[in-house]
């Protein structure tokens, strides 16, 4: 396996631990009437869905990712630049 797609399971299975997390000792009834919450799982559940898709296309050819990838390193160096 290529390193694009091990890069790419890691943020699955990041965003999954995060799942458990949110959501460990709650209820449906609060899971459902909390919106920050819901919100909270329900993104990280779009992005296990996006790493996997994007491992899928890595494993097949490591370059048919470099797009998607070069994007969201750029979004990540932004969002994490103290200066913006």
């Amino acid at each position: 396996m290529n390193i694009e797609a091990k890069k790419r399971l890691f943020d699955a299975r990041k965003a999954c631990g995060l799942i458990a997390g949110f959501i460990a000792g709650r209820g449906f009834e609060e899971y459902t009437s909390d919106a920050m919450l819901s919100s909270a799982v329900e993104r990280q559940f779009e992005i296990v869905g996006e790493a996997l898709r994007l491992a899928e296309l890595a494993a097949a050819d490591p370059r048919s990712c470099a797009p998607y990838c070069i994007r969201s390193s750029t979004v990540a160096a932004d969002h994490n630049d103290s200066r913006l």
